[in-house]
């Protein structure tokens, strides 16, 4: 994970270098609320809620938006006795998750409230423990998000916008209980940008 961030935080160095007057940069922060498609998650876990801190680059002439950055969320849960009247104790987890997003925004001309649709890739890392039994599973995959939403409240130095995000995951394995299925998901997401130049 260290040399995918120094990848992108050389890769985001040299664009803004080259053409610094025509680029603005950006701090991002978003809090989004997570709901996977995978029934046997949602009954182990439930909704998540990410947290994302990152940067951007604003190509100012063609209302274009490269976003990169840091998502995380740390959940708790307990897996499924079936049937449910035998006298078990489900075990408990915790799953952690860092996922670092790379996306393309492309934002309207609109004054006031300005669309944009966004898409990229998504390197998630995700860290599931069986405390009852001290099991660890660890799992690296990249898959890819599309969303869209609106900045609905600009200022000279910052705005917030919203909007909703698909997230694509294969996860299926042979070895950990929780992915039996794919992990594809939607968040809703509202988002707060800093303009630092």
């Amino acid at each position: 994970m260290k040399k995918i961030i120094s990848i992108l935080l050389i890769f985001g160095s040299c664009i803004y270098v080259k053409a610094y007057d025509k680029i603005g940069l950006n701090i991002e922060v978003e809090q989004s609320f997570y709901h996977s498609y995978n029934n046997l998650f949602n009954r182990m876990y439930g909704n998540t809620y990410p947290t994302f801190i990152g940067i951007s680059f604003s190509f100012k002439e063609k209302n274009i938006k490269i976003l990169s950055g840091l998502r995380y969320y740390r959940k708790s849960g307990e897996t499924i006795i079936i049937p449910s009247n035998l006298q078990i104790s489900p075990d408990k987890l915790k799953l952690t998750n860092f996922s670092i997003p790379l996306h393309l925004y492309y934002r309207t001309k609109y004054k006031k409230l300005k669309p944009f649709v966004l898409g990229g890739f998504v390197f998630t890392t995700l860290k599931e423990e069986w405390e009852d039994i001290s099991i660890v599973h660890k799992h690296n995959r990249i898959g890819y998000e599309l969303g869209a939403g609106a900045e609905f409240y600009s200022r000279t130095n910052w705005l917030l916008s919203a909007g909703l995000i698909y997230s694509f995951f294969d996860l299926k394995s042979t070895n950990v209980y929780l992915e039996s299925k794919s992990l594809n998901g939607l968040s809703l997401f509202i988002h707060f940008t800093y303009k630092i130049m």
